[in-house]
């Protein structure tokens, strides 16, 4: 089996069940999301991502805690 080098991994996560009738939507936006952030720190790339997500439709009155929530 392919083991990624330690410099190349970034563990991803499968989205959650309350995305599941809009599965196919949610992966096209956030993968867009994803290529448009540049290379930056880890800490830089979770607030840009989180910000994104925010700007997901249906998002825009989530708490910051649960926008979180959902990147995990």
């Amino acid at each position: 089996m392919y083991k990624v080098p330690q410099e190349f991994y970034l563990r991803l996560h499968h989205i959650r069940p309350r995305f599941k009738n809009d599965v196919e939507n949610v992966l096209l936006y956030v993968a867009q999301e994803c290529s448009k952030i540049p290379e930056c720190a880890m800490q830089d790339y979770g607030k840009a991502l989180n910000a994104s997500i925010r700007l997901y439709p249906g998002n825009e009155s989530k708490t910051q805690k649960r926008i979180h929530r959902r990147c995990l």
